[in-house]
């Protein structure tokens, strides 16, 4: 099963995204290792992504806040 990811800002903690799962979110951000995201959901770790040329840290997380 596909497992939802959901992704906030990690300075404000606004929602930003979600994906159906973790390799279209990688497709999405262009991330190369899954293991970049999959130490990173629900573990209080900024995951840092450049989305349209800024970068920037998100929380990625399971379940919706």
């Amino acid at each position: 099963a596909k497992k939802r990811i959901f992704c906030f800002d990690w300075l404000t903690g606004s929602y930003l995204m979600e994906f159906e799962g973790i390799r279209i979110m990688m497709r999405a951000l262009n991330i190369k290792y899954i293991e970049a995201i999959r130490s990173k959901i629900d573990k209080n770790k900024p995951l840092l992504v450049n989305i349209n040329g800024e970068n920037k840290k998100l929380l990625i997380k399971s379940s919706k806040l």
